[in-house]
């Protein structure tokens, strides 16, 4: 079938990171806002988003930089580059992969990679990533999970569709 390069979309990884930078600028207002009416709980709802916010920006920025490939898909598997818990340059055989499925958590749209020995698989990943997975298994999406919102000319269905038909004539 050959190999195909997904791209990630700059624009809307732009968008993603001016509302990172909107969810700050509010969380300071909430902030303030508490501290001025010496709120303890609006002070800490604000704290909270602050931080969150930051770490969503930090995260952002760190995709906005890694390139624009998303994911690049070949007869031997294929290689994630969507997150910062992505596999990057560790190829993931369609040997290993057990289920590919369309996912959703939080209005975000993913495909969902299931593998057939995730430990084994992902042992190369990063302690922050390992644990980043695990939080991810524990709401629900065990495995690889493909950020499909920011997918150039591709949605997570279609994606979806594209990687079981590799998967289909890898296990032919």
């Amino acid at each position: 079938m050959g190999e195909i390069v997904i791209k990630k979309s700059k624009k809307k990884v732009t968008m993603l990171i001016l509302f990172s930078i909107a969810f700050i600028g509010l969380s300071v207002f909430i902030l303030l806002y508490g501290l001025n009416k010496e709120s303890l709980l609006l002070s800490i709802i604000g704290g909270a988003g602050i931080g969150f916010s930051i770490a969503g920006l930090i995260a952002t920025i760190k995709m906005y930089r890694s390139g624009d490939t998303l994911l690049v898909i070949n007869d031997k598997g294929f290689y994630d580059y969507s997150s910062l818990m992505a596999t990057n340059d560790q190829l993931i055989e369609w040997s290993e992969v057990s289920q590919i499925q369309h996912a959703e958590m939080s209005g975000q749209q993913f495909v969902n990679v299931q593998l057939k020995n995730p430990d084994e698989t992902l042992r190369n990943l990063s302690d922050f990533a390992k644990k980043m997975a695990k939080a991810n298994e524990n709401m629900g999406l065990p495995g690889i999970n493909v950020n499909a919102n920011i997918a150039v000319g591709y949605d997570a269905t279609e994606l979806v569709e594209l990687m079981n038909s590799y998967l289909k004539q890898a296990n032919n």
